[in-house]
């Protein structure tokens, strides 16, 4: 799986997922033409979004992608500001959903100046059904846990 992260700041948190010819993203906060020069202008291999919560640093673009028919999966009061969009689709916590070939499994975190930065917004996802992982958008975080989760993987994957 390649990972690029196309924003991971106040100003915009976006992460780009890519496995073979599936791709989805992780937040809307980034201006969409970034993800397009990322994906060299080719959005149509875009599976499904995953906005984590509704603060405009990871959600400011979903009307983007939903314009495009790109289907949007998103907490249940995000998914209240665009209830009239059928592929604006809420994720209830603690309730398995399947994205593809994809399993997201939400859950709420606490948010905010309390809270330290390594909990925040996290998404479980399990692919083919082999693999769990956790998703941080802090960038740094989250490209050490990729390194040490995808060392896992390639053992797992080799021992099968």
């Amino acid at each position: 799986m390649k990972i690029s992260v196309i924003g991971s700041s106040s100003d915009g948190n976006t992460i780009i997922c890519q496995s073979d010819d599936d791709v989805f993203i992780l937040d809307a906060g980034m201006n969409i033409k970034d993800v397009m020069i990322a994906l060299d202008h080719d959005i149509s291999n875009i599976k499904f979004v995953a906005v984590t919560h509704k603060d405009s640093d990871h959600a400011k673009y979903i009307k983007e992608y939903l314009k495009l028919g790109i289907s949007v999966y998103m907490p249940p009061q995000v998914k209240e500001k665009y209830k009239s969009s059928y592929n604006a689709l809420a994720l209830e916590p603690l309730k398995n959903e399947k994205c593809g070939r994809y399993k997201i499994i939400p859950f709420e975190v606490p948010h905010g100046e309390d809270v330290t930065w390594w909990m925040r917004h996290t998404v479980r996802m399990t692919y083919r059904g082999r693999v769990s992982i956790m998703l941080w958008s802090s960038a740094i975080t989250l490209i050490i846990w990729l390194i040490v989760m995808l060392r896992i993987m390639f053992t797992l994957w080799r021992t099968i």
